[in-house]
């Protein structure tokens, strides 16, 4: 269209020669005659009012789509068509706030039956009944939650790790007369002397504070503080499916259960290179090693004890390990593979295989001489002295661990002589050992366990062992009874002056963790062995006083070795009563498989001796030593949720008592046999040489290795089944194991 300008009369012409606009008529008359009204300014820009905003509507407003005015009880809509008016949304709240506040108690509810779970799932029968009757009394999930925490007992015990002061025995709740006397050191300790000194001559303020913590709480209630362990990752390390926050918790367990008894690798080192993802001190080999033990410490983990599942975690962290094994052993070896090598080893005895687990340590020991790393020169072309320092650690640790292999099941020591250079002092140099720290519940303080004073004693206890076993194992047919009197009462005494110049942290009145206490029970165990399987039946007959030291020569005219063994068994028998008292044997600690091994067939073999029982109280001396093996028991029964080898010396334990005594167990304990396990599959799976300690002096320990006693247990089952005519004595046939192939040698 062309532009518009007025002419000179007063029309509207249009630019450009475009065409004349047609002309506008003026208005019609109004229907009833009357002119029109011209319309006022006002009118013409009248705004109509605004809508109130409704900040949600009722949800039959919702499904009709049609506008809500809002208003409560009922929305103007809703009265109008007489509709059932219902709002999902408080007052203040839009649409998207309700369907997130309704998202999250949605998620807390959902917690509150994954925390009910857990308890249902973990705690002791007992305890998981008592939930159980709660819930069939009151159905409500959260008043249940909510009535608990709020003052039952019981769920103090589950929704934080148990912190009571103290367990009760089994059978019979006191400690037995003859452990109780002035002269027994571990009476004298915090917790056992009076274990609320500790805390009620505190103000609150110290009641957390770092002394209070370890003798208020139990061990298993603490948990492993590194920072660290949050900022790693699990796809860097592992081909296993798992989650960051599982792979950080079988981190913590391994770190909390298995690192201050088994010791392998510097654990700063370990984290730095996790963190950072590098592979100097850490590799995905080692992680998968480390989270296949874990597996055996986490409660979180089903099923951990059926090594032979390939459903299991555990299964398949140590299928990933022996896959990069493998490949590892052919192509790229390093510090980190010897390391891995124990860890494997350690893993393959929790499964009752350690004719395989032997295997992964003579291969540990070939490598580290490969690197040198128990030789002196080897150190001076290191110029990294954290890399000095992360392989002195290991080759000490490896000392270490072979003094247990040579002295517990008998065997020559691969290694004789220890590393060239000594380990520093931990009071001089803590952070060459890495310090492990605890934190407990409630408390605010981080507690440290004293682990570089703990590996040095370790060191130091099985640095004894190595010499003993080169005395004992070394040459054919030198497997027991080969020590002299004069012998034995060096090696007792070489023992006592190491455990006397012990620090104060793991003294008899000072020790709490359980690392410390094995410390002692290991004392007082060597000693049984050095007098009853390593002593020659004629030794104190033949010994002659001119060969003796005079500062040993009072103690070795005095004593017999019935008196040697008694002292120290009295002694062991106390730790390990304190140890249940303080800690219980819930919490998966393997090694206290061979100590509660050692004690409960010491008292078995009391209870079947004619001399033990000829007392005018025969009957309640009978007590005190079943009390004893139900303890013992109950304490395998417990660590059989972990690890397959300790169903096994359940078992072989169990079938020592008559039936009688087995059903006292059931009655007083309820423990019998494990549902899933028969004696033939027990049979078929376990292959450990390990000698079960033996009861009596002369007694040749070549005869009691554990696979042989389980066989002859389901020998002695099948004769009974034939004898009563009863059950089928064939069992089904039992999935491939996980690993039955050795490592490459």
């Amino acid at each position: 269209m062309g532009l518009i300008e007025e002419t000179t009369n007063g029309n509207l012409g249009v630019l450009n020669g475009a065409s004349q606009l047609r002309r506008i008529l003026p208005a019609g008359p109004t229907p009833n005659g009357a002119s029109r009204t011209p319309r006022s300014a006002s009118s013409l820009t009248k705004v109509p009012p605004k809508s109130v905003h409704v900040k949600a509507a009722c949800e039959t407003c919702r499904k009709r789509k049609i506008k809500c005015s809002g208003e409560r009880p009922i929305c103007a809509s809703c009265s109008k068509n007489n509709a059932e008016c219902i709002y999902v949304s408080a007052p203040a709240e839009t649409h998207t706030q309700a369907l997130k506040r309704k998202y999250d108690q949605s998620q807390e509810r959902n917690s509150a039956y994954e925390e009910l779970y857990r308890l249902l799932h973990t705690l002791p029968e007992k305890e998981a009944f008592g939930i159980f009757r709660r819930i069939r009394a009151d159905g409500d999930i959260d008043r249940t939650i909510r009535h608990i925490k709020q003052g039952c007992l019981l769920l103090q015990l589950a929704l934080t790790p148990d912190t009571r002061l103290r367990y009760n025995f089994p059978y019979v709740p006191d400690m037995p007369p003859t452990l109780v006397s002035p002269d027994n050191p571990y009476l004298h300790s915090v917790f056992w002397n009076n274990p609320f000194a500790a805390i009620l001559n505190k103000g609150p303020d110290d009641f957390e504070s770092q002394s209070s913590c370890p003798y208020s709480r139990p061990y298993h209630a603490a948990e492993f503080f590194d920072p660290r362990l949050e900022q790693v990752r699990a796809a860097h390390w592992t081909k296993v499916d798992v989650c960051d926050e599982l792979f950080r918790d079988l981190l913590s367990s391994y770190f909390l259960y298995e690192y201050p008894t088994y010791h392998v690798f510097q654990k700063d080192y370990f984290l730095e290179d996790m963190v950072h993802e590098r592979q100097g001190y850490c590799s995905p080999l080692l992680v998968n090693a480390i989270l296949s033990l874990a597996c055996h410490c986490n409660r979180r983990i089903v099923n951990r004890e059926k090594f032979w599942d390939p459903q299991t975690l555990g299964y398949k962290f140590l299928a990933e390990a022996r896959r990069l094994w493998e490949i590892e052993i052919s192509d790229d070896t390093k510090l980190t593979t010897i390391q891995a090598a124990l860890l494997l080893s350690h893993e393959y005895s929790h499964d009752s295989m350690d004719k395989i687990a032997y295997t992964f340590v003579r291969q540990a020991v070939q490598l580290a001489d490969q690197y040198g790393i128990f030789r002196k020169e080897t150190y001076a072309q290191i110029r990294s002295e954290k890399m000095r320092n992360a392989q002195l650690f290991t080759a000490w640790a490896l000392y270490a661990w072979n003094g247990v292999v040579s002295f517990y099941f008998f065997r020559e020591p691969l290694i004789r002589s220890p590393p060239e250079i000594p380990m520093p002092d931990p009071a001089s140099d803590p952070t060459w050992y890495g310090e492990v720290l605890l934190r407990y519940p409630s408390a605010e303080a981080i507690v440290p366990m004293n682990y570089g004073h703990t590996f040095r004693a370790v060191v130091a206890l099985r640095s004894i062992f190595i010499d003993i076993s080169l005395r004992a194992f070394v040459g054919t047919g030198r497997h027991h009874h080969v020590l002299t009197w004069e012998e034995a009462i060096m090696y007792r005494q070489r023992l006592d002056n190491l455990f006397e110049s012990l620090p104060e942290a793991l003294s008899p009145s000072k020790m709490v963790y359980p690392c410390h206490m094995k410390l002692h029970m290991e004392y007082h165990a060597a000693i049984y062995t050095i007098f009853t399987t390593l002593l020659r039946p004629d030794a104190e007959l033949a010994s002659s006083s001119q060969r003796f030291p005079k500062d040993l020569l009072a103690v070795a005219s005095t004593t017999t070795a019935a008196d040697i063994v008694a002292y120290a068994m009295n002694r062991f028998e106390t730790i390990t009563r304190i140890y249940y008292l303080r800690h219980c044997y819930d919490f998966p600690d393997l090694f206290m498989s061979y100590h509660l091994a050692l004690l409960g067939n010491y008292a078995l073999s009391n209870m079947h001796s004619d001399a033990t029982l000829m007392g005018l109280d025969s009957g309640s001396e009978k007590r005190r030593l079943l009390s004893t093996v139900f303890l013992c028991l109950k304490g395998l029964y417990e660590q059989g949720r972990g690890a397959y080898v300790c169903i096994m010396i359940y078992s072989v334990l169990m079938n020592k008592l008559n039936q009688r005594d087995r059903d006292l167990l059931y009655s007083e304990l309820g423990l019998s046999t494990y549902p899933d396990e028969t004696a033939a599959d027990m049979a078929k799976r376990c292959r450990s040489t390990w000698p079960i300690p033996p009861c009596k002096r002369g007694e040749d320990p070549s005869k009691y290795p554990l696979d042989a006693l389980v066989k002859s247990t389901q020998k002695m089952k099948i004769e009974d089944l034939l004898n009563t005519g009863e059950g089928d004595v064939t069992s089904t046939s039992e999935p491939e194991s996980k690993a039955s192939a050795s490592p490459s040698l």
